[in-house]
C-alpha cells in the first residue's frame, strides 16, 4: 500500500542527514506532515491527490473530492508568478557601463586649472562646422601659444603650414581653412603618442544666417547674413606666426573652370590637388603638403601617365635623404582619375617652378602677418615666378626678324621713313645700347650656368622641331641602315649617270 505523504517522503531521501533529522522534528504529528505533502502535490501537478484513510485530516477530503480543479488552481498561480518575476528582472549589465565606485573608491578631483596669463586669447571664430580632427561646431579660438577648439588644444609653436581654399564641389561658395604642423601625415601606431595635427574647418562665402567673431580684448562682433566671410577668415590667418597659402588663377588655373583646384583620387578617397606658388597640397584626409624645396630635383619628380588620355594619374615625388653615405630615394605618391585635359596647365605649373625643386627657398613672396600686404590676386606665398605664362610659347616661335634672314625689307624702310622724329643718330645709339647690353648679357651666359629659363630646350619635356623633310631624312637613315638599301640607290644614281 502507497503512502500517504509519498511526495514528501520522496523529497526528503534527497536531503543530507542534518536536515533530514530537522524536518522529522517538524513532522512529529501526522497532520503537518500530510499538510507538506498536499502542497508538493500541488506544486509538482500530481495527477491525484493524497489518498483518503480513516486517520487521514479532515482537509484532505476537501482536496480528494476536486482535486483536478485545486491542481490546475494552483499551476495558474504558480506561472503568473513566473511570468511576473521575468518581467521585472534586471538585466545584467553591459561590458561597456562601467560599475559605479562607492564614493571611498572615488579617485580625487583635481583642482581646477586657472587661466595661462601667457597665453591669452587673440582671435575667437564662433560656431564654425570642424571636419578635421572631430566633426563638430566649435569655437575656434587662437590664443597667443595655442588654438583651442572647445576643450582640445593646439601648440601654435609646431604649426608649419596654413592654406586659405575655396572648397570644391559645393552647390554654394565657399571657404575652407587647413592647419598642419606638418607637411607629411604620419601613421598611427597603436600604443604611440600621436605625432603632429590638422584642423580643418569651414564656412559658406555668404552665409545665409548672422555669425560672430571676437577681435580680443574686444567685444563679440555679430556679422549680419550675406556677410563676407573672406576679411574675417583673413584677419584670423594674418594673426597667426607663419604665412598663409591661397591659389590664384596666375599661378594655375584648370581647363574645366569649376574652381581653382582640380578632382583626385587617392586610393580610394576622392580628393582635391592643388597647384600652389609655393608647392602641391594634395587635400584628402589627411592632408599633405610637398613644398618646392622638398619635391625631388629630377626630371621626373612631377609626371604624368595617361592611357586613353581622358584621365591621368599624376605622380609627385619628394626629395630623397641622406644617411651616411647611403643615398635614399623620396617617396612618391600618386593622385588617380584626374581630367586627361588638365595635363598641360599642369606641365606649365612644373616648367615654371622647375628650377626651385629641391632648393631651399631664399625668397617668398606675401606675408601672413597683420599688416594686410598680401596680395589676393598673387596667392600663395613662395619663392616669385621663373616664367611668365606665356613663356613657353614665344620660346619655340620665331621672330620676324630671322624670317628674311636679317636683310632690310621695303616694309621696315617705309616704317622707319614714316616714323616721326626718328633721325639716324638716335636709331644708331638705340643699337649700341642694345649691343651692349647684349654683350654684357652674353659674358654672363658664358662666365656662369646656363638658365633654363633663357634656354627652351633646357626645360622638362621640351623637344626641338622637327618639319616633314626632316623626318623624312631620318627615317630613310634608318631604313636605309636596316635592308641596305642606300647600295642600290648608289649604283642606280651611278647608272643614270653613265647613260
Amino acid at each position: 500500500m502507497a503512502s500517504p505523504t509519498a511526495y514528501l517522503d520522496a523529497l526528503l531521501t534527497t536531503l543530507d542527514d542534518d536536515t533530514k533529522d530537522l524536518a522529522q522534528g517538524l513532522f512529529s504529528s501526522q497532520t503537518p506532515k500530510a499538510l507538506v505533502d498536499l502542497l508538493v502535490r500541488l506544486a509538482a501537478d500530481a495527477p491525484t491527490g493524497p489518498p483518503i484513510q480513516p486517520n487521514s485530516p479532515s482537509f484532505l477530503t476537501l482536496y480528494g473530492q476536486n482535486w483536478s480543479e485545486r491542481r490546475d488552481a494552483a499551476q495558474a498561480e504558480l506561472r503568473r508568478l513566473h511570468a511576473k518575476r521575468k518581467r521585472s528582472a534586471t538585466p545584467p549589465p553591459t561590458p561597456a557601463k562601467r560599475a559605479k565606485l562607492l564614493p571611498a573608491e572615488l579617485p580625487p578631483t583635481p583642482a581646477p586649472a586657472g587661466p595661462d596669463l601667457d597665453d591669452a586669447p587673440v582671435y575667437t571664430l564662433h560656431a564654425l562646422s570642424v571636419s578635421a580632427p572631430m566633426r563638430k561646431k566649435l569655437d575656434i579660438t587662437l590664443h597667443q601659444r595655442s588654438i583651442r577648439l572647445g576643450e582640445a588644444s593646439f601648440s601654435l609653436a609646431t604649426l608649419k603650414r596654413a592654406f586659405l581654399l575655396p572648397t570644391r564641389g559645393k552647390s554654394k561658395p565657399h571657404w575652407t581653412v587647413v592647419l598642419m604642423s606638418a607637411d607629411q601625415a604620419v601613421k598611427p601606431v597603436k600604443g604611440a603618442a600621436i605625432e603632429g595635427y590638422q584642423v580643418v574647418f569651414g564656412i559658406d562665402a555668404e552665409p545665409t544666417t548672422a555669425f560672430a567673431s571676437t577681435a580680443h580684448p574686444a567685444a563679440k562682433e555679430t556679422h549680419p547674413k550675406g556677410s563676407l566671410t573672406r576679411p574675417v577668415l583673413l584677419e584670423f590667418l594674418r594673426k597667426l606666426p607663419i604665412p598663409f597659402y591661397e591659389p590664384s588663377s596666375n599661378v594655375f588655373a584648370p581647363v574645366s573652370g569649376a574652381g581653382l583646384g582640380i578632382a583626385a583620387y587617392r586610393g580610394a578617397k576622392e580628393g582635391t590637388l592643388w597647384f600652389l606658388a609655393g608647392g602641391v597640397l594634395g587635400e584628402n584626409k589627411p592632408c599633405e603638403f610637398w613644398a618646392l624645396p622638398d619635391i625631388d630635383d629630377a626630371d621626373d619628380a612631377v609626371r604624368m601617365i595617361s592611357a586613353t588620355g581622358r584621365t591621368c594619374t599624376v605622380f609627385v615625388r619628394r626629395k630623397g635623404t641622406v644617411e651616411g653615405e647611403e643615398e635614399y630615394e623620396g617617396e612618391e605618391t600618386d593622385f588617380g582619375m584626374v581630367e586627361g585635359r588638365e595635363q598641360d596647365g599642369i606641365r606649365q605649373w612644373v616648367r615654371r617652378y622647375r628650377s626651385a625643386f629641391g632648393k631651399d627657398a631664399t625668397v617668398a613672396t606675401g606675408s601672413g602677418d597683420a599688416s594686410g600686404s598680401k596680395d589676393a590676386e598673387a596667392g600663395a606665398n613662395g619663392p616669385a615666378p621663373m616664367l611668365d605664362d606665356d613663356d613657353d610659347d614665344s620660346d619655340f616661335g620665331v621672330d620676324s626678324d630671322d624670317s628674311d634672314g636679317g636683310s632690310p625689307t621695303s616694309s621696315s624702310d617705309s616704317d622707319d621713313e614714316e616714323a616721326p622724329g626718328s633721325g639716324g643718330e638716335a636709331t644708331g645709339s638705340d643699337s649700341e645700347e642694345e649691343d651692349a647690353d647684349g654683350g654684357e648679357a652674353e659674358e654672363e651666359e658664358e662666365d656662369g650656368p646656363l638658365d633654363p629659363a633663357r634656354h627652351p630646350l633646357m626645360r622638362a619635356g621640351a623637344m626641338p622641331k622637327m618639319n616633314k623633310a626632316a623626318m623624312d631624312m631620318a627615317v630613310g637613315m634608318v631604313v636605309d641602315e636596316l635592308v641596305g638599301g642606300h647600295d642600290v640607290e648608289q649604283d642606280g644614281e651611278e647608272d643614270e649617270l653613265d647613260d
